[in-house]
């Protein structure tokens, strides 16, 4: 697309302490700028100290110098005479405002969500001031999207109710702050009760019926996200320059957390994304699963698990699944929260109930490990520990050491760590000799 700018006013002040602004027309087509009267849509454009607006204007280019000319009388009013004109300003023309305070505090999926409830919101109230929105006007808003879809509504959850509520609120007490509303009609709405949607676990058997029942290309996308769980969107925006299948690793751009984070793959996840690399593809198509349609993976991935024999799953269940499996293998819960993507412990915490029963004795090993000592209880024959006498003196004074993995002693023992009244000694100072 093209622009080309058909007029435009010089930076100027309206009066003492007015603010500066600087208007323009301009129309994305590509016809010559001598044609006069153009079949495409004409825009104009308000730069203030604010920020920018761009509005559609028509298709006449007298029609949208009207409309320049009508801004640049609004802004002269609300900046030289301090007037706001609180009964005229709807969703739609407060978009541009919103918009910008979205971009300063949202980034990634939360900013794209926060754009599509507004665009509801607005499709909703359409031409209505905000002025005018009271109270029950919200309740019925969110009445209609608790409805089923076969009524016209969208079946919103509690969740998906309570962010709505959010972005409505954040807007009312924008347009309160600028003075095109008097108040925040969300103001005395009670915020849904949220139920916490149980964490999905499903046993290797499960994840391999499902994958079956999953068509063509969708079933590979599914495979990798159990393996990985990354998010739906980061392996539908996955390139195939991010994929290192040497190091065994993903680079995950700009995710939802606004960062780019690299991912481990596993063994299983590296054979998926060889075979998938595979596959050729044109020099401009950079993504891995460009054939892969993300609304209808979402629509009908709950369909062939329940055809597979696992009914209520959605996609998102093979995230809460890789993460499961994780905190089943005793990964810690830093490092899942690393993997995932997760801003805070609270979020990973939910894991923490498939963590092994023994997670706890199994850190203190690992402690053990890197320290180069295992203490046990006496009489303990696991994991290579035993009771012995120090070669150096003679003497036993039950004190327990494990078999170390890297040197041996002349005698064909094994050189080990011992802990005695004394505290630990490493290997080199004094070396156990003993016969397995």
């Amino acid at each position: 697309m093209t622009g080309s700018t058909e007029g435009g006013e010089k930076a100027r002040q309206a009066g003492a302490g007015a603010r500066s602004y600087f208007g323009s027309i301009y129309r994305r087509c590509p016809c010559p700028a001598k044609v006069k009267t153009c079949p495409h849509s004409y825009y104009i454009r308000i730069r203030t100290g604010d920020g920018e607006w761009k509005r559609a204007a028509g298709n006449d280019p007298r029609t949208a110098r009207a409309k320049l000319a009508e801004m640049q009388l609004r802004i002269e009013r609300e900046g030289v005479l301090g007037i706001r004109e609180t009964g005229k300003v709807t969703f739609p023309g407060f978009w541009p405002t919103m918009e910008r305070l979205f971009q300063a505090r949202l980034t990634g999926a939360g900013l794209r969500n926060a754009q599509g409830q507004y665009d509801i919101i607005a499709a909703h109230f359409g031409k209505r001031p905000l002025s005018a929105i009271t109270t029950a006007d919200v309740r019925d808003f969110l009445a209609g999207l608790r409805k089923p879809v076969a009524e016209g509504g969208r079946d919103s959850a509690p969740a998906t109710l309570n962010r709505y509520m959010a972005t409505l609120s954040s807007t009312f007490r924008a347009a309160v702050e600028r003075s095109y509303a008097k108040g925040n009609p969300c103001e005395g709405i009670k915020r849904q009760r949220e139920t916490a949607r149980p964490v999905a676990f499903l046993p290797v058997e499960a994840i391999a019926r499902i994958l079956a029942a999953c068509p063509g290309p969708y079933r590979a996308i599914a495979a990798l996200a159990f393996e990985c769980g990354a998010r739906r969107g980061e392996l539908l925006r996955l390139e195939r320059r991010d994929c290192d299948l040497g190091r065994k690793t993903i680079l995950i751009r700009t995710s939802k957390a606004g960062e780019d984070r690299l991912v481990p793959l596993s063994a299983r996840a590296v054979e998926v994304l060889r075979g998938a690399l595979a596959i050729p593809r044109t020099a401009a198509e950079p993504r891995v699963f460009p054939e892969v349609d993300g609304d209808h993976l979402s629509r009908h991935f709950g369909e062939w698990a329940e055809a597979a024999g696992y009914p209520g799953l959605r996609f998102h269940d093979t995230r809460h699944t890789a993460a499961s499996w994780l905190a089943a293998a005793g990964t810690p819960t830093a490092t899942i929260a690393a993997i995932l993507g997760h801003r805070t412990l609270t979020m990973t915490l939910r894991y923490s109930r498939h963590a092994p029963e023994d997670a706890g004795a199994r850190a203190m090993e690992a402690m053990g490990r890197a320290r180069g000592q295992v203490p046990q209880e006496r009489g303990a024959e696991k994991s290579g520990t035993h009771w012995g006498t120090h070669a150096a003196t003679g003497t036993d004074d039950a004190a327990p050491f494990v078999v170390g993995e890297d040197a041996a002693s002349p005698e064909g023992g094994e050189v080990c760590a011992v802990v005695g009244s004394g505290g630990f000694e490493p290997p080199e100072a004094l070396a156990i000799r003993f016969t397995v």
